[in-house]
């Protein structure tokens, strides 16, 4: 994957995935907090399968304060990065708890999740990010990944999937690799909208 000509920065912010606060009623629990109870995350992909490109040369270093940023980037180990992983479940994109993915509350447009796929398929995605502390590289700890962007998502529902990434630059054509991630994990993406940025480099 080469860097797309368009040159993408991202201003949006972000947040990790969770689910809502523990209900405090001592009743039956209700369907869908049943169904989240009996839910279990599926196994971490470790094969390498997709193509990969490199975290952008300007942000290499950036884990380290001074650097980059005045600040250092937070890189997740793989114990922290699992609370990111995303799953499908009933059509709809789930976190590790069986939740629904959405954003947190906002004022005016909702939050845009980022995204990432890494080589061997696994998806990842938070809606909290901050110049300098967390960005699309914090996820996989600046490795390569085979796809990234931005996502608006309700309720688990994916409205608009892109793939802007300052820090990857990925061209158009790794949006197939997330397409074909969600139809695997039987995620209904069939009223998305896949907004393209940049150009594909050819080779």
């Amino acid at each position: 994957m080469r860097p797309s000509s368009a040159v993408l920065v991202l201003t949006l912010g972000l947040a990790a995935c969770g689910g809502g606060p523990a209900p405090t009623s001592t009743s039956a629990p209700t369907t869908a907090l049943a169904a989240a109870a009996s839910f279990t995350p599926t196994p971490v992909l470790t094969a390498p399968r997709f193509r990969s490109g490199q975290l952008w040369r300007t942000y290499r270093g950036e884990e380290v304060a001074g650097t980059v940023f005045e600040t250092a980037v937070a890189y997740l180990d793989e114990a922290a990065r699992e609370r990111y992983r995303l799953h499908g479940r009933d059509g709809l994109l789930v976190d590790g708890t069986g939740a629904p993915l959405n954003p947190p509350p906002s004022e005016g447009d909702p939050l845009r999740a980022v995204w990432v796929i890494d080589p061997a398929g696994n998806v990842y995605a938070s809606f909290e990010q901050k110049k300098g502390l967390f960005h699309h590289s914090s996820l996989v700890a600046g490795g390569p990944v085979a796809a990234a962007g931005e996502m608006v998502i309700d309720q688990g529902r994916p409205i608009e999937i892109t793939n802007v990434s300052g820090h990857y630059r990925p061209p158009p054509a790794t949006l197939d690799v997330m397409k074909e991630r969600l139809g695997e994990m039987g995620v209904d993406f069939g009223a998305t909208r896949f907004a393209i940025f940049g150009v594909d480099v050819g080779g």
